[in-house]
């Protein structure tokens, strides 16, 4: 009997271990803290099918798919409605970062979802704005119906890209919340880059779009967002006036602030095409990298990328995004791997990692 139950606890303190060995191997982490989402009432005016309460239907039905998804918690929307009607607040559609900062002093949201819906031929499509009350940072999500298909169910496709985007985009949009992130290329990235030595890394980035100069530059935030899930440290410059030409950077002498590498960046967004209700946008950014003690150019990548969506200033918006998300992998890998190669005396192999078998 003592055999059978020395048996039992080793066996039980064998799953103990084997679940610590689990929880504290690489990659695995408990799950991020939820964030807290309001939904507002979307602007149904382009979709007069749906009726003078299309716009409460479309919120009502969004809230009602995020509410079943992980890491989302919802403002209850009657508490959301008091909110602004005490305020005199009437928001629908489109919310800017100025709204969105005061909106969360009322109700605590850390994102507010608002957006469109269009009658397209014989089909909708839901346009949705999610805003980092905090940041004033935007993302942009669109969602089109197949022919026939009701609002309801095209609610629950939408509700999956806002809990995607939620997800691979929580810390650009609601800072200080550990990211749950699905992209591959960021862990990539941190397996790539071990064993070197990382640089303090500061950025400066210039944006415009639809000429417009951007004071939040999405280039900028999706390059932190892949560095700081590197553990890079980064120091983003808010010195609008601080030189983002290589030329210009090369010409004047100034304190890096503690940085070993400057990332110079300029990003635009330009409109493209309009077909029906759809707009299209093409956006081109460049980055460049240089040693800040000895200004030699570490690296250099340059990417352009089209996005569409039903207003010109989000598919521009997006297709910086894209363009940033496409080159950052491989430009962060060269420029370590460079700077990295001053220390040795030698030159950095910058060639492109094997794949994974």
């Amino acid at each position: 009997m003592r055999l059978v139950r020395q048996s039992r606890r080793a066996a039980a303190l064998g799953c103990l271990l084997a679940a610590a060995l689990i929880l504290a191997a690489p990659g695995h982490s408990a799950a991020a803290p939820a964030i807290t989402v309001a939904v507002l009432d979307f602007d149904a005016s382009g979709a007069p099918a749906l009726g003078p309460n299309g716009g409460v239907l479309a919120g009502e039905l969004l809230a009602a798919a995020l509410s079943s998804r992980d890491g989302v918690h919802l403002v209850e929307r009657t508490a959301l409605r008091r909110a602004l009607e005490e305020q005199t607040l009437g928001l629908a559609g489109v919310v800017d970062p100025a709204t969105a900062a005061r909106v969360r002093r009322l109700v605590g949201a850390q994102v507010l979802v608002a957006g469109r819906v269009l009658s397209v031929g014989n089909h909708l499509l839901v346009s949705a704005r999610a805003v980092g009350t905090e940041t004033g940072h935007v993302e942009a999500v669109v969602a089109e119906g197949r022919p026939g298909e009701d609002l309801r169910a095209l609610s629950g496709g939408l509700a999956e890209k806002i809990a995607r985007l939620l997800s691979e985009r929580g810390e650009a949009l609601a800072p200080g919340r550990a990211p749950t992130r699905t992209a591959e290329a960021i862990s990539d990235l941190a397996r790539e880059l071990t064993g070197a030595t990382l640089p303090r890394i500061s950025i400066r980035v210039r944006e415009t779009v639809l000429n417009v100069d951007e004071p939040h530059s999405v280039a900028a935030n999706e390059l932190i967002s892949l560095l700081l899930a590197a553990n890079i440290e980064v120091r983003r410059s808010a010195d609008p006036g601080l030189p983002v030409e290589l030329e210009e950077y090369l010409a004047k002498p100034e304190a890096p602030d503690g940085a070993d590498v400057v990332i110079l960046g300029k990003a635009s967004g330009q409109f493209g095409l309009r077909t029906g209700d759809l707009v299209s946008a093409r956006a081109r950014v460049k980055l460049t990298a240089v040693d800040a003690a000895t200004r030699r150019v570490l690296a250099v990548a340059e990417a352009e990328a089209k996005e569409v969506d039903v207003a010109p200033r989000e598919a521009a918006v997006q297709a910086i995004a894209s363009a940033t998300r496409e080159l950052s992998h491989d430009f962060v890998l060269k420029l370590v791997r460079s700077w990295n190669s001053k220390a040795s005396g030698g030159s950095a192999d910058l060639r492109a990692p094997a794949p994974n078998r």
